[in-house]
């Protein structure tokens, strides 16, 4: 196996590498997103634009460098500071209130990893994190909701990336009412040639929530 610049070793799916390298990306608040240092005459991205690159970046299971440049007296200016606000303000009023949480990490083989919580309102979105200590090890999974109507369950597919789950990813699955229960499932590991097998994974976080957009 090659190595990169970063010294991690390069590995084609589904076989496992030696490291973990987690995937990054930047932006800036100058619009339309290629400025890196502030002109007074620039237009800047609202509150709702840099929210929709964090949510994107978390989609995509990325970390985000997000650029916020000093003016010419090496404060950040005013406007940027506010667009902040409502962003971060948006964000805590958001993750602050958690529909269905797991209350203590769970370990399994892919097999047997099959993990339901229970939900108390209505969600749009389901956070998940792998714990990393051993290894990524989840392929692929798929999502379950019950109807609280019915007790039926049925397969969420919209908004559902349904591959590796790794450091974080967030699957935005539209909004989702009268949900009694949401279920985890693997479905392969990596370590068995996309096959569910014998690798134990572990998920350290699953969370459902309700968006409050800035």
């Amino acid at each position: 196996m090659a190595q990169n610049s970063y010294s991690c070793t390069d590995a084609s799916s589904p076989n496992a590498g030696s490291y973990f390298a987690v995937t990054e990306t930047d932006y800036t608040i100058l619009n339309p997103g290629d400025n890196w240092f502030q002109w007074p005459s620039d237009a800047y991205l609202s509150a709702a634009d840099i929210y929709d690159q964090l949510n994107l970046k978390l989609e995509q299971g990325a970390n985000l460098i997000f650029n916020i440049p000093p003016n010419s007296t090496g404060l950040i200016p005013d406007e940027y500071v506010q667009q902040l606000k409502l962003v971060s303000a948006a964000r805590l009023a958001t993750f602050s209130n958690p529909l269905a949480s797991l209350p203590s990490p769970v370990s399994a083989t892919c097999t047997n990893l099959s993990i339901v919580l229970p939900v108390s309102g209505d969600f749009d979105m389901v956070f998940f994190q792998e714990d990393l200590t051993a290894g990524q090890v989840i392929a692929s999974y798929s999502l379950e909701t019950q109807i609280a109507s019915t007790g039926l369950w049925s397969q969420l597919s919209t908004g559902v990336h349904g591959k590796t789950v790794g450091l974080r990813l967030i699957d935005f699955v539209g909004s989702q009412t009268g949900i009694k229960s949401i279920r985890f499932n693997c479905s392969s590991d990596l370590a068995n040639s996309g096959n569910s097998g014998s690798a134990v994974a572990s998920i350290s976080m699953i969370a459902a929530y309700k968006q409050v957009k800035p």
